[in-house]
């Protein structure tokens, strides 16, 4: 910008060495106002026995950055936080980390309740929904073909559906 104007000052020998709009090389985005974008993203967090510390601390900063991420690109964000073993409930952000189970898991319990509130409060059209699921992926094996069919389902009502393993045995 300042080459410009200098380029310009020089060629035309004008005293006026005010900054003109054609002097401007690099011009800044500025945010679009064009309408109200709103968001819910629902974090599902697995809290059986097999997550330890480690793991829930992974889910925690991965969750932290998928949220900071979406804040940056709606002007509201909303977030829901659901926890699951073999029953699903949804809890309140001070105690969604501090949840903790010693029973086995059912990934389809989380899915079902997400997809149950999405039903109750979301339905509407005006909101894009986002879904975090993370877990260790130690899923009961009867419970797989109910979570794929679920997941089906959840696809066609959400924007974008993120599932994370937790693997910590490799370091």
């Amino acid at each position: 910008t300042v080459k410009n104007r200098l380029a310009r000052v020089r060629a035309t020998n004008m005293p006026n060495k005010q900054f003109k709009p054609q002097d401007i090389r690099y011009r800044h985005f500025q945010r679009s106002t064009d309408g109200d974008y709103k968001a819910v993203i629902f974090l599902v967090l697995d809290i059986s026995g097999s997550m330890d510390d480690h793991k829930l601390y992974l889910c925690r900063a991965l969750y932290y950055c998928v949220v900071q991420y979406l804040k940056q690109i709606y002007s509201d964000v909303r977030v829901r936080f659901v926890t699951h073993h073999i029953d699903a409930e949804e809890k309140e952000e001070g105690s969604f980390f501090q949840s903790k189970s010693n029973g086995g898991t059912q990934l389809s319990s989380g899915t079902q309740k997400v997809l149950d509130i999405i039903k109750d409060d979301y339905e509407d059209g005006e909101w894009d929904i986002y879904v975090w699921q993370t877990t260790d992926g130690d899923n009961q094996t009867v419970d797989n073909a109910v979570f794929v069919d679920l997941m089906k389902e959840l696809s066609q009502k959400a924007r974008a559906i993120l599932y994370c393993e937790t693997d910590t045995g490799g370091g």
